[in-house]
């Protein structure tokens, strides 16, 4: 599986890869120049974001694999990145690039953006609207109310944790309705097999500790089947809420 994923992983990047090069602006950002303004920070990382920063590993841009509105590809285990604030986003491109954290095509892709370009893509990245799985955009209110209506039926471990094997409820730093919390990302709305994977990489040693070195203790003390109700749980959340008719609200 972990395979298949990365081949499709490596295709997405390849197969959309842009020739376009923003030499302007990497000569921008190469230059010793005066702190930009925030909203000329955004624009680069709008950018770099969708065209790349004009490095051969990078020409892609972000979109090419999680889509031009940061829904990622749940298919294709691509993580979506809309909902991500800019802390987030640059703490895991620093740790691809110093090599904290490995991956065969974000190590590349980060290593080939210099400091202020992570800032700008960071900070581009944090103004994207969250987005359901079928891109709509989703309110904060909408995903709150739908989160919370779903809260009473989460697993045990989101609410409680497990004190016996040392495990702190899923809440406490990921937010009662998976919103994320300081430095914990957000994850409702992730892709469940991107979550699964992530965790199951944890659980097996194979996810270096890196900048979510908390994560690396945590995942060994959860069973296959609570990371698979656990990710299944986050993912729906984003979702709307089903009435019992059927419809949507």
């Amino acid at each position: 599986m972990f395979a298949t994923v990365a081949a499709k992983q490596e295709s997405c990047a390849r197969g959309r890869a842009k020739p376009y090069r923003l030499s302007a602006i990497v000569a921008l950002l190469s230059l010793t120049a005066p702190p930009l303004h925030a909203d000329q920070l955004t624009e680069i990382g709008h950018q770099i974001f969708e065209h790349g920063s004009g490095g051969d590993a990078s020409a892609a841009g972000c979109s090419s694999c999680h889509g031009s509105h940061g829904e990622g590809n749940q298919f294709g285990g691509i993580p979506k990145l809309a909902g991500f604030d800019s802390f987030y986003i640059t703490r895991q491109l620093h740790g691809f690039k110093s090599g904290i954290r490995t991956n065969p095509i974000m190590s590349p892709y980060a290593s080939a953006l210099d400091d202020h370009q992570i800032s700008a893509v960071a900070a581009y990245i944090a103004t994207l609207p969250d987005v359901r799985a079928d891109s709509r955009a989703v309110s904060q209110d909408e995903r709150v109310s739908g989160g919370q209506a779903k809260a009473d039926a989460a697993p045990p471990l989101v609410r409680d944790g497990d004190p016996t094997r040392g495990i702190p409820a899923c809440a406490t730093c990921h937010g009662a309705v998976g919103d994320g919390y300081a430095t914990a990302p957000a994850l409702a709305g992730q892709s469940a097999d991107y979550l699964a994977r992530t965790l199951l990489a944890w659980r097996n040693g194979k996810r270096p500790e890196g900048p979510d070195y908390f994560m690396s203790l945590i995942s060994p003390r959860l069973t296959r089947g609570e990371i698979e109700a656990l990710s299944a749980y986050y993912a729906d959340l984003a979702r709307p809420v089903q009435h019992s008719s059927g419809q949507q609200p």
